[in-house]
């Protein structure tokens, strides 16, 4: 995709005044990829961020915040550890009736985001 997108189609159109698109599902995954881990880590400081912060406010301690986003973190990365464990590598895919696949590009910032909104609405809702 990059060898076209570089090379043949600048040659074929350096003459004239116009704007190319590639566009097929090979081009929307990686240009998809590539915004992907150019915001990713911009939202994960964000969500941490902000959740440091409203805990910080809320108990009024630097304690709480700080174990709870460590926690948070953990609970994240064993996510991640089953989700490559199972869809990668295959193990136990059999029995909960899964084929290896790939993971999708949107998984991983999905399973950081959902988990953690949901632990602010049950936090907020029993205050």
């Amino acid at each position: 995709m990059w060898e076209l997108r570089d090379d043949f189609i600048t040659d074929a159109f350096r003459s004239v005044q116009a704007t190319v698109y590639v566009g097929c599902a090979s081009a929307d995954d990686i240009d998809f990829n590539d915004i992907a881990a150019r915001y990713q880590p911009i939202v994960f400081a964000f969500v941490l961020g902000l959740s440091f912060i409203l805990l910080m406010i809320v108990f009024r301690s630097i304690v709480i915040p700080f174990t709870a986003i460590i926690m948070n973190l953990l609970s994240v990365g064993s996510a991640y550890g089953l989700l490559v464990l199972v869809f990668r590598e295959g193990y136990g895919a059999e029995f909960f009736g899964f084929t290896q696949d790939v993971i999708q590009t949107w998984m991983p910032l999905m399973l950081f985001a959902i988990p953690l909104s949901c632990r602010w609405i049950t936090r907020c809702s029993s205050c």
